[in-house]
């Protein structure tokens, strides 16, 4: 070292003031460089979390076009941060997406129901991955100019059923469910019913965000979210007058009510004159009929009120009434209880609430036996009551969910009604044709295949003859056009007794599993943790 050197190296050292001055250079160096490191960081953090929102929302878009026709690759992109979509962001460069749909084992049915079809096994969720890339602002001076980061979304489709609900269960009552299910241990009629117990836990009774939904006036509280009611077949003569069924409904022998008009009835009119009317059940499940010309009287058509000479029905006839004509006012009732949001003190409430008539009367129903099956018309007066004025909501969507062996067999000899001639033959393929009807209307129809043999509906023929092919062709949901129907076979379910076995539902075979994917397939979608993608994603997921 030079004699230069090593004396500027003493006076450096030697001078307290100039070790300081170093020291202090140093210091302001340092946290000049902390200070530009946390203002990329916090910039950092501040773009992972506007990617991991753009990604949820771009996941939460696909699930929702799953299952109902829709594009949800197409879809999840344009909610993405990619340049030109919704959710484009100008401080997140060179942003890309990669959208994959997936058949998770938990959730609603796998379907091909959407472009792409994720064919051969179908989906009913989608994973989103998005990556960028984020400029610094210091991070330069050490060299890093930008820093690539990721998010990952998994959403889990739904039923593409908007809320709020009607929903009307419809429980066959018939001995056959008395046998008993050996998966559920119980008698067949105590399964179901647990079953619509089941989904009564998954619907909302009100808004979620309530903590009470307060007190419920017939059944109904103020503002209802999901409202449900209850059918059973064979009908019942009468049901209690309070629809409390304290006491088990039984069905009894009813013949239906008929009588002969004594004036005629224009096509201008829906009021019938007797010279006595006989004591017609009214309201939305009383369907009327001229047996001496069928169809005068449309489908669907009630009786909603009587004098001592005349009664009142819902619809004009589409001819001329004549005097004499035989008016049948049947089925007896299925309806036990009307539609209610009493079925749980609020949406978070775990149990199902004791006092109402909803539970009690699921509690309380048997399957009395005796008579034989028929469920067409269950079908149609379960429609009857959701389009009822009284009982429209707007915005609301009805759903009818069935549940029976199929097998129609039904006579004059062996059913509680006086079955007109005309529905003797061909019983199972009239059940069909009364969903696709529901389905015509807006109305979505599930159907359980609960213990359903083939051959059997001994009434039609082929293909009909199956109650499990019949049973498939119930499960209809609206057609895209106004008054049209499309065959879902995502809404089909059996437990796989006697080789009757659902293509879209395989491994959902045991009533509780049944009633829980119909609930799951009613909610809305909803993100899953990102874990839960892959082949054999946790139970909790």
């Amino acid at each position: 070292m030079s004699r230069e050197t090593r004396s500027f190296f003493r006076r450096v050292l030697g001078d307290e003031i100039g070790a300081a001055a170093v020291l202090v250079a140093v210091g302001i160096f340092a946290l000049v460089g902390f200070g530009a490191l946390s203002v990329d960081v916090g910039y950092l953090y501040s773009a992972q979390r506007e990617l991991q929102a753009s990604a949820n929302a771009a996941a939460m878009a696909g699930a929702r076009d799953i299952g109902v026709g829709g594009t949800p690759v197409a879809t999840a992109t344009s909610y993405s941060s990619v340049a030109g979509n919704k959710n484009a962001n100008p401080n997140l460069t060179l942003a890309s997406i990669t959208p994959t749909l997936f058949c998770f084992n938990t959730g609603g049915a796998c379907t091909i129901n959407q472009t792409p079809t994720n064919a051969p096994n179908g989906a009913n969720g989608i994973q989103v991955q998005e990556q960028a890339t984020v400029p610094l602002f210091f991070g330069r001076i050490f060299g890093i100019s930008t820093v690539q980061i990721s998010a990952t979304a998994v959403a889990l489709a739904a039923g593409g059923v908007p809320h709020p609900l009607n929903v009307v269960f419809i429980v066959d009552t018939t001995g056959s469910m008395n046998g008993n299910d050996p998966v559920c241990g119980a008698t067949r009629i105590v399964c179901a019913l647990n079953g619509v117990k089941t989904l009564l836990g998954e619907l909302w009774p009100c808004a979620s965000n309530l903590a009470s939904c307060g007190a419920a006036v017939n059944g109904n509280v103020v503002n209802p979210v999901d409202e449900a009611a209850l059918m059973q077949f064979p009908g019942a003569q009468s049901i209690p007058a309070n629809f409390g069924c304290a006491a088990p409904v039984t069905t009894v022998e009813y013949s239906g009510i008929k009588a002969n008009t004594n004036a005629s009835t224009a096509t201008n009119s829906t009021t019938l004159h007797f010279a006595a009317t006989p004591a017609f059940n009214t309201g939305v499940t009383a369907l009327v009929t001229d047996a001496t010309h069928l169809g005068f009287i449309p489908a669907g058509t009630t009786i909603t009120s009587v004098t001592a000479t005349t009664a009142v029905m819902s619809h004009t006839p589409t001819s001329t009434i004549a005097s004499g004509d035989e008016i049948h006012v049947w089925p007896p009732v299925y309806q036990i209880v009307p539609l209610s949001s009493d079925y749980r003190n609020s949406d978070t409430a775990n149990a199902l609430n004791a006092n109402s008539n909803l539970v009690k009367c699921a509690n309380a129903l048997t399957a009395p036996g005796g008579f034989a099956t028929f469920y067409a018309d269950a079908i149609t007066a379960a429609q009857t009551a959701l389009t009822n004025p009284a009982n429209a909501r707007p915005g609301a969507t009805n759903v009818i969910v069935l549940l029976t062996d199929g097998d129609s067999n039904a006579d004059n000899s062996n059913h509680p009604d006086n079955m007109l001639a005309s529905e003797i033959n061909n019983q199972c393929k009239e059940a069909v044709t009364a969903a696709q009807n529901a389905a015509k209307a807006g109305t979505w129809v599930y159907s359980i295949a609960y213990g359903a043999s083939s051959p059997s509906c001994s009434t039609d023929s082929a293909p009909y003859n199956s109650s499990c092919f019949t049973m498939s062709q119930i499960a209809n949901v609206p057609g895209a056009a106004a008054g049209t129907y499309v065959n879902d076979p995502t809404k089909f379910y059996s437990d796989n007794a006697n080789g009757c076995r659902s293509a879209k539902n395989p491994n959902i075979n045991s009533i509780n599993q049944i009633f829980q994917s119909i609930g799951f397939s009613l909610s809305t979608a909803r993100l899953l943790p990102a874990t839960c993608f892959g082949n054999a994603p946790p139970n909790w997921c």
